[in-house]
């Protein structure tokens, strides 16, 4: 276990490029889902999302609950990049695609923004969050640009022609990965190259 007792995440090089957590299990349930990753001391640290994520959640949307309609719907566009009224699920458009009226509601923007996600919006979530492979975003997101660049450290996927993937590849050695965590002391260490291990 490491010096400063704080349990740090097993990592491993999956084809010695692709971080993973060691040691991980699946969680799902009715609340949550995603893998617990063993940790040096034999803890487990959760990667996991809620199993039924609103729309804000899905899209990642910042907007107060509060906030007026043309507010939220800016919001909205920033988060999805949606342009046209008949993308806009809240709305009810005419025969040229415009919004109808009435339908451009505060009420109705709120209730979407809140409501359970789809399965077809549901299709990229937990992606990068609730996999083996989640560590490896968690520890690039904590890195700067520099860092990411000098690890040779980027996005790759692992999924084959019909499924996606994502993951975190890297060109680093254990040694130089193991050596900028150590130096910000983040909560990860790499044991070895050898691929993750479910159990």
């Amino acid at each position: 276990m490491s010096k400063d007792k704080t349990p740090k995440v097993l990592l491993t090089l999956e084809d010695g490029r692709y971080i993973a957590a060691k040691r991980f299990r699946w969680v799902a349930n009715d609340e949550m889902n995603g893998v617990a990753a063993q940790c040096d001391d034999g803890s487990y640290e959760f990667f996991v999302e809620k199993s039924h994520p609103t729309n804000m959640e899905v899209y990642d949307i910042n907007v107060s609950n509060k906030a007026p309609y043309a507010e939220k719907k800016e919001a909205v566009q920033v988060a999805t990049g949606w342009e046209f009224d008949e993308e806009f699920p809240w709305l009810e458009t005419n025969e040229n695609g415009d919004a109808i009226p009435e339908t451009a509601t505060l009420e109705r923007i709120t209730n979407w923004l809140n409501a359970e996600a789809n399965s077809d919006a549901l299709e990229h979530w937990g992606g990068r969050t609730t996999s083996q492979y989640a560590p490896g975003f968690a520890l690039m997101w904590s890195l700067t640009d520099e860092e990411r660049k000098a690890l040779g450290m980027d996005e790759a996927d692992l999924g084959g022609p019909a499924s996606t993937v994502p993951c975190v590849r890297t060109n680093a050695s254990l040694l130089e990965l193991n050596r900028i965590i150590s130096q910000k002391r983040m909560p990860y260490i790499f044991v070895d190259d050898e691929g993750p291990e479910e159990g």
